[in-house]
């Protein structure tokens, strides 16, 4: 009960309920100690004022010390004589590349919808350790406003001499609010740590997760990134969206994971894909929407295996976009745009061919 003021810096390590919490200095929050998220609960208004932070940058799975791998359920590898591997989270973390052998990036885990996990760290490469991970917040309150930042961003791998190998950059971590009323100008951020430098460059931590769920807001999304960190081995950005549960319409930013667990089909209203990267894990993808709106973005798969059904009662709009991947696609609708920018493609998909002394090609004919 009562009003909870933050003011100069506060670190807490469990989770906290009051009437009105304001944060207007610096709300450190070390799920690491826990072990978990911490929740954050206002049963009225949550405020965190211009110039104002909740972190929980660095503060989730350790990252590893030199010639071991990150810590967590998405650790990169490391090891002797290798270049660190960054963490996986909301997506694989990159590869580390250059050592006597490849380092293999953390692989994705937890939820896209609700997410609660902490990131995982960058793998210890010979000579430089790993990037810790992302923390995990959870905010919860009737009105909720940040003007100033909220941030569980992985930490980079540390870099090395010219002749010595890396360590891998951190996953980002978790943040996850829900509200009635979502407002102000300020920024979310959950992003992957940079794959340090030496001898080749470390593999970068993947984004993190982040899932805002509210009634009305003027929050601009593109306030918000789950970026994947610089690094070797193609890290993937993490699983970023807003759900207006009033409307029933998920807007999804930066990356998306559509996970089997979660979901058999995703049938929202409306769902909008924009600037982002949206994978699969599941071989069948049935997305069953009112309307779709796609801009600026790739669906593809995790799966060599992966078919695809858009299903949608009016209108299926795609900008700039590409579905790639996949061996089946059935797209229905009422109304299709598909821009001179755009691609489907199922190419090199099918059967496979016969190779040198393996015989005939696979298929009916």
């Amino acid at each position: 009960t009562g009003i909870y003021t933050v003011t100069g810096s506060v670190t807490i390590n469990r989770s906290i309920q009051c009437n009105v919490i304001n944060v207007l200095g610096t709300l450190t929050v070390n799920s690491a100690v826990r072990g978990g998220i911490i929740n954050i609960t206002a049963d009225e208004n949550l405020t965190v004022f211009s110039g104002g932070t909740i972190t929980a940058n660095s503060l989730g799975f350790a990252g590893g010390a030199v010639q071991v791998s990150g810590s967590g359920p998405g650790g990169g590898v490391g090891g002797y004589l290798l270049i660190g591997a960054g963490g996986g989270h909301g997506g694989s973390g990159g590869n580390g590349i250059g050592g006597v052998s490849t380092a293999t990036g953390g692989s994705p885990y937890g939820s896209s919808l609700n997410p609660i996990t902490m990131g995982s760290g960058g793998g210890g490469g010979h000579n430089g350790v790993g990037g810790a991970s992302g923390g995990a917040v959870r905010l919860s309150a009737q009105r909720i406003v940040i003007n100033g930042s909220i941030s569980a961003n992985g930490a980079s791998g540390e870099s090395v001499g010219g002749g010595s190998f890396p360590g891998g950059g951190g996953s980002g971590g978790t943040i996850n609010i829900f509200t009635n009323i979502f407002e102000g100008s300020g920024t979310l951020r959950a992003n992957g740590g940079n794959g340090g430098t030496g001898a080749g460059t470390a593999g970068g931590g993947s984004g993190g997760r982040i899932m805002v769920r509210f009634n009305t807001s003027t929050f601009p999304i593109t306030n918000t990134s789950v970026s994947k960190g610089t690094g070797a081995g193609s890290p993937e950005p993490g699983t970023l969206a807003f759900f207006d549960m009033d409307n029933d319409t998920l807007t999804i930013k930066d990356g998306w994971r559509w996970q089997a667990n979660e979901l058999a089909v995703w049938n929202f209203t409306i769902i909008n894909i924009t600037s982002a990267s949206a994978r699969s894990n599941t071989t069948n993808l049935t997305i069953m929407p009112f309307q779709i709106f796609v801009t600026n973005s790739q669906l593809t798969s995790e799966s060599s295996a992966f078919n695809i059904s858009i299903l949608t009662n009016t209108s299926l709009d795609f900008i700039n976009s590409s579905i790639s991947n996949t061996k089946f696609v059935n797209i229905t609708a009422s109304n299709i745009t598909l821009d001179n920018a755009s691609s489907i493609s199922v190419t090199g998909r099918g059967f496979a061919g016969g190779g040198p002394f393996a015989g005939s090609g696979l298929g009916p004919g």
